[in-house]
């Protein structure tokens, strides 16, 4: 397998960086300041100790990540004299992240960085700090545009892929006597057989067990990964078509409409409108929910983070059909990236955590340590010659990429959107203040016009998103 994901990976970066790019980018040996200007001189010269704090939402690895960063802080870190200071939030991210940066706080590195963030300029361009440069190389081939790199700037990294698969809890599956011939637990293909596996497993549970996990307290969950992302085997484009350069959510109604079915049978388990995505994914393991959506990296969760307690098994998500024609998406995560706040005479010790994090040898170890699915066939063939590999339950199904594809581009958090996100509108077609055919109408209109608008006023670059992926089998 491990040769097979070679050449996928190979593959899926060409993928990735078909979607509108420009020719190449050039190093030119400078160190970038924050305030813009450059010096021609490395800025390698240790004047001090520094601090330098990372703010992650690493959930699934978090404790080797606490473990690597303490080692480094003791070896390289010492030697360097340079300190990292981790603070992870997982729950409320994003949110936590942004209040940071607004308030004049920004963490020196941190994760998860939008292209909203870059044209907001809270990202330190990387194409003229000479620290990172030999790092960076490793990534030439895998770099996505419109992602890690912006109007010929790069940002950041492509950490990795994650597929979007499908977890269920055999254990209740078999309870329910939903299994196949040979009497073992038997997985839905479809999401007719989602809405009805579901309803069957809350029905057997006794007001303790519940068909499906779901939560209004992560929105990456919610609506993005579970109903959108997950049902582009089926639908063939994404809720911002590339082909067509519009927002159209029409081709998701099939799955709006089965999460709609679950919520009214009763079968989501309850206090889905607060509880938090650690929360939900501790009752899964713990054997309290049938099924749940499961990105790649949810196996570091079941695994590590949260040990299941029940026999637990991975599928693709279910589809339409039984034989969708459509790959599946993997989503990029971006790698750290450098606050534009942090000065021109701490950019080296910024630096130097950055190699670190996105080091061949940092996330080769992630990698056999079944965290990640790396896309730089560097690291793939390192983690071959070099790390012992563990064997995680599930590992070969959940990082299995072959019929995956990159998600195409879309430009949500460009968007100056009126009114509610479809996050949000669907949660009103979920209490009954409106249908589905108005959800649908009501969402492509206004994310149109917002759209629409951004390319007007120019905040928004048309040729990263409009363009043709390749999505068929």
């Amino acid at each position: 397998m491990k040769k097979l994901l070679t050449v996928i990976i190979v593959c899926l970066c060409v993928v990735a960086m078909i979607a509108g790019c420009e020719g190449g980018t050039t190093t030119t040996g400078q160190t970038t300041t924050k305030s813009g200007e450059t010096s021609t001189e490395a800025t390698t010269t240790i004047a001090k100790a520094e601090t330098i704090n990372f703010f992650n939402s690493v959930g699934a690895y978090k404790i080797l990540l606490e473990e690597k960063v303490a080692d480094w802080n003791e070896t390289v870190g010492k030697e360097k004299g340079v300190t990292i200071v981790m603070d992870t939030n997982i729950d409320n991210y994003q949110d936590a992240l942004k209040m940071l940066i607004e308030a004049g706080n920004s963490p020196d590195i941190y994760c998860g960085a939008s292209i909203s963030h870059i044209k907001s300029g809270w990202v330190m361009p990387l194409n003229d700090v000479t620290e990172v440069q030999e790092v960076l190389a490793v990534y030439q081939d895998s770099l996505v545009n419109g992602v890690n790199v912006v109007d010929g700037q790069i940002y950041s990294t492509p950490e990795c892929w994650y597929p979007i698969k499908f977890a269920y809890n055999k254990d209740l599956f078999i309870k329910s006597g939903i299994v196949d011939d040979k009497g073992e637990a038997k997985p839905p293909k479809t999401i007719d057989e989602l809405v009805e596996y579901a309803k069957i497993i809350t029905e057997n549970g006794n007001g303790k067990e519940f068909g499906y996990g779901f939560t209004n307290g992560w929105s990456p969950y919610c609506a993005r990964r579970f109903i959108l992302k997950s049902f582009e085997m089926s639908t063939g484009v994404s809720w911002f078509n590339n082909s067509e350069n519009k927002y159209d959510f029409a081709p998701f109604k099939p799955m709006f409409a089965a999460v709609q079915q679950m919520f009214a049978d009763g079968s989501v388990f309850p206090g889905y409108e607060t509880i938090s995505i650690d929360a939900i994914r501790a009752q899964f393991a713990e054997g309290n929910i049938g099924m749940m959506c499961a990105p790649s990296y949810d196996i570091g969760v079941y695994v590590n983070q949260f040990p299941a307690q029940c026999d637990w098994g991975v599928c693709d998500p279910p589809q339409l059909t039984e034989d969708p024609k459509y790959k599946g998406v993997c989503f990029v995560w971006n790698g750290p990236v450098i606050s534009s706040t942090v000065s021109a005479d701490r950019i080296w010790a910024a630096a130097e955590v950055w190699n670190f994090f996105n080091s061949v040898e940092f996330r080769a170890e992630l990698y056999a340590t079944g965290n990640i699915v790396p896309t730089a066939v560097e690291i793939l063939n390192y983690a071959n010659e070099n790390c012992e590999f563990v064997d995680m339950k599930n590992w070969e199904i959940m990082g299995d990429i072959t019929n995956y594809t990159a998600q195409p581009n879309y430009p949500d958090t460009l968007l100056v959107l009126e009114g509610d996100d479809y996050q949000t509108t669907f949660q009103r077609v979920v209490l009954g203040e409106m249908t589905l055919d108005e959800m649908v109408e009501d969402l492509n209109t206004r994310y149109n016009n917002a759209y629409n608008q951004g390319i007007e006023d120019g905040t928004i670059d048309e040729s990263i998103y409009h363009y043709v992926p390749n999505v068929n089998r």
